[in-house]
């Protein structure tokens, strides 16, 4: 009966109590030792004038007899070591699971969860882990790492303000084995419902668990006016609110009925403009940047036998250009940003090289395509001008126009990037610091098309490398001069300041949803301890051969 309890008791700390039995060991251990006669004490004569008798305390006598039996101590030890490791000890602590794949939102719907979006990942790691992050990119971060690599990672991820693919990050992780832990709002930019209902199908044949976010968004900038004219804010609460928005011309307050939205009108200056409101569940979406260009004029100087008043007129349309007319042949020396020849037969040879010579030095020179170009001195012309042919034009660069049927030049020997199709009919060369451009269309015809000003405001944008304010005030997500921007805020980039923001009405206007999850809540296990007790008995040994080595049994 006492040894049936005692087994019980003992069961709730070692998998195997009966390994004490081991400890019946002791019996003739201890009996060998208590039985082995005392050595005899014998004191040479010669020696005894020189001890004095000491009565000993009972401390004294006690460390004495332990040292003593110092080797039979050590003995005793490594028994009960022994019998503890064959009784396989544990304790009840927390398990993880052998393989974890985490999948972490980084998308701008996350807002403030993202803190505890990580907090809630690191907690649930395994022995080996995947770490996933997912916004409008998925990517696989880490393949088979520990859970201390993996909170290295996961602690290094940062939030981005772009939309959530989180559907491709769900997908992603049922190629790794192990639980799949979704750190996320299980949000889906393009449908909401997919990725919860992805989520929870995936629960049925894979442990799954699932993020708890609480984050509620009140309100935000859903639009940016690519020209900084003005911002459209949203009300996503159900009732009215009021609202003080800081602009670059001061502060407004504007009151917003439960889910409308509101143009408001902006002044901005030149360079970098903000307009803000105030913080609430989402932080991406309470700041709109802006950028303005400075006022940097054009001077474009057309050189032709005839007037050209429809290109006058739309490069004096243009807000940061101004015209010039000459006349062939000219005598005067020319200064100007951007040359443009017309048709001409006048023009002097040394006329055409100091037009060259000029886009050498960083100048632009537009050419109108016209037989013998070359012969009339222009011999960096990018193509050999031949016979006039009809042909369907689509302008590429700067900004696609589809022009349609009309005629062009046919054109050997190109040199340079085509800008247009067919080739030959928009060509810039490159030319020392500046660039010469092959203008290969029916002029005559083009005139008339809305979009004729709208190419030349882009050509000279491209030409003299000035971005417009459109092209200034862009989507995260988006790639600019190559890089591509994840995050709300201004970029220095070429030598230009770039303004990125959301601008995503289905981040802003996210509801949080719950995954059912399928692993239990209470994780804890029996973790065993039989790596501690062998190293124990490994110590213990390590001692006992010390001792019999110091007192010279070894």
């Amino acid at each position: 009966m006492i040894f049936q309890q005692l087994t019980a008791v003992l069961s709730n700390y070692f998998s195997a109590p009966a390994g004490f039995l081991a400890l019946l060991s002791l019996i003739p251990l201890a009996l060998f030792y208590f039985m082995k006669p005392e050595p005899e004490e014998r004191i040479m004569p010669s020696m005894a004038f020189f001890m004095k008798k000491k009565k000993s305390g009972k401390m004294e006598q006690a460390l004495s007899r332990l040292v003593a039996n110092l080797l039979l101590v050590l003995h005793i030890l490594f028994v009960v070591g022994a019998a503890a490791a064959i009784a396989q000890p544990y304790f009840i602590g927390e398990q993880r699971p052998e393989n974890s794949v985490i999948v972490m939102d980084v998308s701008a719907s996350m807002g403030d969860d993202f803190s505890e979006a990580k907090s809630f990942a690191t907690s649930n790691l395994g022995e080996e882990n995947t770490v996933i992050v997912a916004g409008e990119d998925t990517d696989v971060l880490a393949q088979s790492v520990s859970a201390g690599q993996a909170r290295s990672i996961i602690s290094e991820i940062e939030l981005r303000d772009v939309e959530s693919d989180i559907v491709s990050g769900i997908e992603l992780a049922q190629s790794y084995e192990g639980n799949i832990v979704l750190a996320s709002d299980i949000v889906q930019t393009s449908d909401s419902n997919s990725a919860k209902q992805l989520a929870d199908s995936l629960g049925v044949d894979r442990s799954i668990t699932g993020f708890d976010a609480s984050n509620q968004n009140k309100w935000g900038i859903i639009e940016v006016d690519d020209r900084g004219r003005y911002i459209e804010v949203k009300n996503f609460m159900n009732q009215s609110t009021d609202l003080e928005i800081d602009t670059p011309a001061g502060s407004r307050n504007i009151s917003l009925p439960g889910e409308e939205v509101r143009k408001v009108e902006l002044e901005t200056e030149t360079g970098r403009n903000t307009v803000e409101l105030p913080e609430d569940g989402l932080e991406a979406d309470n700041t709109a940047y802006i950028s303005i260009p400075e006022n940097q004029t054009v001077e474009v100087t057309f050189v032709g036998d005839q007037a050209n008043p429809y290109f006058r007129e739309a490069v004096e349309a243009i807000s940061f250009t101004t015209f010039k007319s000459v006349t062939p042949p000219i005598d005067d020396s020319l200064d100007a940003d951007v040359y443009v020849v017309g048709e001409t037969d006048e023009i002097l040879s040394s006329t055409a090289s100091e037009l060259q010579s000029e886009a050498r030095n960083g100048k632009s020179l537009v050419m109108f395509a016209q037989p013998d170009l070359k012969s009339k001195g222009f011999n960096q012309a990018p193509a050999k001008i031949e016979d006039q042919v009809n042909a369907t034009v689509e302008v590429t660069r700067p900004r696609r126009i589809n022009i349609g049927r009309t005629e062009v030049f046919q054109t050997t020997n190109v040199t340079g990037s085509n800008w247009a199709i067919p080739s030959g009919t928009l060509v810039n060369r490159n030319y020392g610091n500046g660039n010469i451009v092959l203008y290969n269309l029916n002029d005559d015809r083009f005139r008339y098309d809305f979009y004729y000003p709208v190419f030349w405001k882009g050509l000279f944008e491209e030409l003299e490398e000035r971005p417009s304010a459109s092209q200034l005030n862009v989507e995260t997500g988006e790639r600019v001069e190559g890089t591509r921007i994840t995050s709300s805020g201004f970029y220095n980039l070429s030598g230009s300041t770039y303004a990125a923001n959301l601008e995503s009405v289905a981040e802003s206007d996210s509801e949080p949803l719950t995954v059912s999850s399928t692993v239990s809540a209470d994780r804890r296990g029996q973790k065993d301890l039989q790596n501690f007790t062998a190293g124990a008995l490994a110590l213990l040994a390590a001692l006992e051969v010390l001792y019999l080595t110091w007192i010279g049994e070894l």
